[in-house]
Protein backbone atom coordinates (compact mmCIF):
# COMPACT_ATOMS: atom_id res chain seq x y z
CA UNK A 1 0.00 0.00 0.00
CA UNK A 2 1.16 3.49 -0.86
CA UNK A 3 0.65 5.87 2.00
CA UNK A 4 -1.82 8.68 1.24
CA UNK A 5 0.71 11.54 1.25
CA UNK A 6 2.91 9.69 -1.26
CA UNK A 7 -0.10 8.94 -3.46
CA UNK A 8 -1.08 12.63 -3.40
CA UNK A 9 2.50 13.67 -4.20
CA UNK A 10 2.61 11.24 -7.15
CA UNK A 11 -0.74 12.53 -8.42
CA UNK A 12 0.40 16.16 -8.18
CA UNK A 13 3.69 15.35 -9.95
CA UNK A 14 1.76 13.67 -12.78
CA UNK A 15 -0.53 16.69 -13.08
CA UNK A 16 2.48 19.02 -13.31
CA UNK A 17 3.74 16.93 -16.25
CA UNK A 18 0.42 17.33 -18.05
CA UNK A 19 -1.13 20.05 -20.17
CA UNK A 20 -4.89 20.61 -20.32
CA UNK A 21 -6.59 22.27 -23.28
CA UNK A 22 -10.18 22.87 -24.36
CA UNK A 23 -11.90 20.53 -26.79
CA UNK A 24 -15.40 20.37 -28.18
CA UNK A 25 -16.51 18.03 -25.39
CA UNK A 26 -14.72 19.67 -22.45
CA UNK A 27 -11.01 19.49 -21.67
CA UNK A 28 -8.42 16.99 -22.77
CA UNK A 29 -4.95 16.44 -21.39
CA UNK A 30 -1.61 15.06 -22.52
CA UNK A 31 1.72 14.51 -20.91
CA UNK A 32 4.14 17.15 -22.16
CA UNK A 33 6.57 14.43 -23.28
CA UNK A 34 3.88 12.90 -25.53
CA UNK A 35 3.48 16.07 -27.62
CA UNK A 36 5.77 15.89 -30.67
CA UNK A 37 4.66 19.15 -32.28
CA UNK A 38 1.72 21.49 -32.70
CA UNK A 39 0.74 22.87 -36.08
CA UNK A 40 -1.28 26.04 -36.37
CA UNK A 41 -4.04 26.24 -38.94
CA UNK A 42 -5.73 29.63 -38.68
CA UNK A 43 -7.89 29.73 -35.57
CA UNK A 44 -7.22 26.02 -34.91
CA UNK A 45 -4.21 24.03 -33.79
CA UNK A 46 -3.48 20.37 -34.38
CA UNK A 47 -1.55 18.61 -31.63
CA UNK A 48 0.54 15.70 -32.94
CA UNK A 49 1.45 13.04 -30.38
CA UNK A 50 3.91 10.19 -29.97
CA UNK A 51 1.21 7.61 -30.75
CA UNK A 52 0.61 9.38 -34.11
CA UNK A 53 -2.78 10.71 -33.06
CA UNK A 54 -3.87 14.22 -33.92
CA UNK A 55 -6.05 16.35 -31.70
CA UNK A 56 -7.69 19.40 -33.26
CA UNK A 57 -8.20 22.24 -30.81
CA UNK A 58 -10.25 25.36 -31.55
CA UNK A 59 -7.47 27.63 -30.30
CA UNK A 60 -4.72 29.25 -32.34
CA UNK A 61 -1.00 28.57 -32.05
CA UNK A 62 -0.47 31.67 -29.88
CA UNK A 63 -2.74 30.07 -27.26
CA UNK A 64 -0.36 27.10 -27.08
CA UNK A 65 2.71 29.33 -27.16
CA UNK A 66 1.42 31.08 -24.02
CA UNK A 67 0.27 27.82 -22.44
CA UNK A 68 3.70 26.20 -22.93
CA UNK A 69 5.94 29.22 -22.29
CA UNK A 70 7.20 27.83 -18.96
CA UNK A 71 7.95 24.43 -20.46
CA UNK A 72 11.60 24.62 -21.48
CA UNK A 73 11.38 21.90 -24.14
CA UNK A 74 8.88 23.74 -26.36
CA UNK A 75 9.71 26.44 -28.88
CA UNK A 76 7.94 28.11 -31.78
CA UNK A 77 10.19 27.60 -34.79
CA UNK A 78 7.89 28.90 -37.51
CA UNK A 79 4.67 30.88 -37.75
CA UNK A 80 2.84 27.56 -38.02
CA UNK A 81 4.82 25.25 -35.72
CA UNK A 82 5.73 24.68 -32.08
CA UNK A 83 8.00 21.69 -31.49
CA UNK A 84 9.03 19.67 -28.48
CA UNK A 85 12.84 19.63 -28.30
CA UNK A 86 12.96 16.07 -26.97
CA UNK A 87 11.51 14.85 -30.29
CA UNK A 88 14.14 16.37 -32.58
CA UNK A 89 15.92 13.61 -34.48
CA UNK A 90 18.12 15.75 -36.73
CA UNK A 91 18.59 19.10 -38.42
CA UNK A 92 18.39 18.94 -42.23
CA UNK A 93 19.85 21.74 -44.32
CA UNK A 94 18.82 20.36 -47.73
CA UNK A 95 16.12 22.38 -49.45
CA UNK A 96 15.87 24.88 -46.61
CA UNK A 97 16.54 24.48 -42.92
CA UNK A 98 14.20 22.02 -41.21
CA UNK A 99 13.98 19.71 -38.25
CA UNK A 100 13.30 16.02 -38.67
CA UNK A 101 11.27 14.80 -35.71
CA UNK A 102 11.21 11.36 -34.12
CA UNK A 103 7.94 10.55 -35.91
CA UNK A 104 9.63 11.20 -39.30
CA UNK A 105 7.90 14.53 -39.96
CA UNK A 106 9.96 17.40 -41.43
CA UNK A 107 9.17 20.77 -39.87
CA UNK A 108 10.51 23.96 -41.47
CA UNK A 109 12.48 26.50 -39.46
CA UNK A 110 11.62 30.08 -40.31
CA UNK A 111 14.69 32.01 -41.54
CA UNK A 112 13.91 34.72 -38.98
CA UNK A 113 13.93 32.10 -36.19
CA UNK A 114 17.09 30.26 -37.29
CA UNK A 115 19.49 31.81 -34.76
CA UNK A 116 17.04 31.49 -31.89
CA UNK A 117 16.27 27.85 -32.76
CA UNK A 118 19.95 26.94 -33.05
CA UNK A 119 20.61 28.56 -29.65
CA UNK A 120 17.61 26.72 -28.20
CA UNK A 121 18.90 23.38 -29.49
CA UNK A 122 22.38 24.16 -28.23
CA UNK A 123 24.38 24.93 -31.38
Amino acid sequence: NIEPSLAVANFLKTQQERVFFPTRDGYDSLLYKDIVYIKGDGSYAIVHTTDNSQITVSKNLSFFENLLEKQLDFVRIHKSYIINKIHIKKIDKQGGLKLVLTNGVDVPISPTMKTMVMDFIGF
